[in-house]
């Protein structure tokens, strides 16, 4: 527990000393380093889920084209000659 709040506490020291000014004036001053720490922990992660969900559904979607592509290939359909053909 001690290194948990020892990690919050170094991540809410990052966010104070990278905070505009008037952000941090208005932190309350009672809140404990921690606290913040945890803030920032919590949306650290939630951003972190977002990305991650986001680059998986690019890469699915991806996928899902490139083998939709290959089966209209596979009935004759000279799609990527199409594709290659789009420029000139």
């Amino acid at each position: 527990m001690e290194q948990v709040l020892d990690w919050l506490t170094k991540i809410g020291q990052v966010v104070i000393k990278y905070l505009p000014a008037n952000y941090v004036n208005m932190l309350d001053r009672t809140l404990p380093v921690w606290a913040i720490g945890l803030g920032a922990a919590v949306i650290m992660a939630f951003m972190l889920k977002l990305i991650t969900s986001m680059i998986f559904k690019i890469i699915l979607w991806g996928a899902l084209i490139i083998i939709f592509l290959i089966i209209l290939q596979s009935f004759d359909v000279p799609i990527f000659d199409m594709i290659t053909n789009i420029g000139k």
